[in-house]
């Protein structure tokens, strides 16, 4: 019985279960506001009889502060108390508490776009997928030549203004044009009168130490898409993704077998089109396949071969399957779902457009 009431103990799902039913911890403030999301009444007196893995009948008696469980026969009869639990443990179990875990990935800054977790080199842990901007986007930061997003009100008007700079033989230098960061900030025309003073000057000599000093700086010094094989104890091997699917962004990883060999493989979803004119857009992926070589290393497909062709901005994919084929439904920015069907001999897909209906 001690080990069931353990079980029971370390069960959340089954306690969140237990208060949603209705019966709360009577006068036990803590665990109201823990729980202060459920829709519950406490009332002092309330049982709740219910069944547990095992074949165990069990009930559960509120009396003020306190839970009592017992174990019931099929009768109902010669309940056997299993154990109790007061409004101050309880108020404990429900509380979520987060703690980040270091990692050597925490250096890693990029313009992150998806993640996605699977073990896909087969040792037992689970490794991360990580969408990036990737390797063909107009600013091209690395750990020495950083990106980085300056912020602050630089114009003293209350309002928050952004800066982007790169990295220019050491120097933080302005990423937008003199008539644009003057749309922004006009005090710079005033100290800037020629195009040619300003494409001189970083951020530091455009605006006083005291303005930098208070700046929230973030920074971007990595832009592939990668796979982090997972060594354990927070220690992760970085594996960029081919080059092939480094053209565009990533904005959605489903990992599915395609082949059917008993490997994860990877189906990306890619494209943006909303830069400023300068950047670009990041258009150059048609959906890219990656297939596992069971190392976790992966093959990028042909689109010749795969049947992709995705010009749109993908944003989501999902898996669909019947009693005998199997379909991955494609979600693009303004244009028709995709349908495609995996062609399962061939390790092909073969793809239609969803019409809306009228």
């Amino acid at each position: 019985m001690q080990s069931l009431w353990a079980d029971l103990v370390h069960s959340r799902a089954f306690w969140v279960s237990y208060v949603a039913a209705g019966v709360d911890v009577f006068g036990c403030p803590t665990l109201h506001a823990d729980l202060r999301t459920l829709e519950s009444q406490p009332y002092s007196g309330a049982s709740l009889t219910f069944g547990f893995p095992g074949g165990h009948l069990l009930r559960l008696r509120v009396s003020a502060g306190e839970h009592q469980l017992e174990h019931l026969d099929d009768d109902y009869d010669n309940p056997q108390l299993v154990g109790t639990m007061d409004c101050h443990q309880m108020s404990d179990l429900f509380r979520w508490d987060f703690e980040e875990i270091t990692t050597n990935l925490q250096q890693l800054f990029g313009w992150w776009q998806s993640v996605t977790c699977e073990d896909v080199n087969g040792d037992g842990k689970p490794d991360l997928i990580l969408g990036n901007m990737g390797e063909n986007f107009y600013l091209h930061p690395d750990s020495s030549n950083p990106v980085k997003l300056w912020i602050n009100d630089f114009d003293q008007n209350g309002g928050i203004d952004k800066i982007l700079t790169y990295t220019v033989n050491g120097r933080d230098v302005p990423v937008f044009l003199k008539h644009e960061m003057e749309e922004q900030i006009p005090g710079i025309k005033k100290e800037n009168l020629k195009n040619e003073d300003y494409s001189k000057k970083s951020i530091q000599e455009l605006f006083s130490a005291n303005i930098i000093n208070k700046c929230i700086v973030k920074k971007v010094n990595y832009t592939s898409s990668c796979v982090a094989i997972n060594q354990g104890n927070g220690k992760f091997t970085i594996q960029n993704l081919p080059a092939r699917a480094q053209l565009s962004c990533v904005n959605i990883i489903h990992s599915i077998d395609l082949n059917q060999d008993g490997h994860p493989d990877l189906v990306l979803g890619c494209n943006q089109f909303g830069f400023q004119p300068q950047f670009e857009r990041l258009d150059a992926s048609l959906g890219d396949i990656l297939i596992n070589n069971g190392k976790g290393v992966f093959i990028w497909q042909d689109n010749a071969k795969t049947g992709l062709t995705l010009k749109g901005e993908v944003r989501d994919i999902q898996e669909i399957k019947s009693k005998t084929k199997r379909y991955l439904l494609f979600l693009q920015n303004d244009a028709y779902p995709v349908l495609t069907e995996i062609n399962d001999k061939e390790t092909k897909v073969e793809h239609e457009t969803v019409k809306r209906s009228k």
